[in-house]
């Protein structure tokens, strides 16, 4: 049975969407376990059917965080995203948030800037700015003058 059947027959069964398991996931938080290939289609009935986008396991994970771990399809983010999942959740030891956990990835990065995830300091944006512009290789030398102004403009608008 596919997930999305499966969703599907647990919701006209009456179970709860948001009922956890030992490691308080949710069947949303479940969408992005590791061995998992995210469906679209089954995210998106369980916001249908009142997912809550912001649950969070055990470990502090939220749907976003995970899903920013996996670094998966930007559809589904944003799908999360008009659901009111929340940007500034953290996990529960290292304390990250889905901006930290974007890592080197400087396209995710400028994508959750552009959905307005709040940069407590900008001077998260000069360090990860500077240490994009090290490791940067000559090779690419066009992406990161497009990167340095990207970086700008997000800095210039408070983010």
């Amino acid at each position: 049975m596919d997930r999305l059947r499966l969703a599907k027959f647990l919701v006209e069964s009456k179970a709860d969407v948001n009922a956890r398991n030992n490691d308080d996931n949710t069947a949303l938080n479940m969408c992005f376990e590791p061995a998992v290939d995210v469906d679209p289609s089954a995210v998106q009935f369980l916001l249908d059917h009142k997912a809550d986008p912001n649950a969070q396991n055990n470990a502090g994970m939220n749907p976003v965080l995970r899903w920013t771990k996996r670094r998966g399809d930007r559809a589904v983010l944003d799908q999360l995203l008009r659901a009111s999942a929340s940007l500034e959740v953290h996990t529960l030891l290292s304390r990250e948030k889905p901006i930290h956990v974007a890592g080197n990835d400087i396209d995710l990065v400028f994508h959750l800037v552009d959905r307005k995830v709040r940069v407590v300091s900008p001077l998260f944006l000069i360090a990860h700015a500077l240490s994009v512009a090290y490791f940067d290789d000559c090779a690419i030398a066009g992406q990161h003058r497009r990167t340095e102004s990207r970086w700008r403009s997000a800095a210039a608008h408070g983010h």
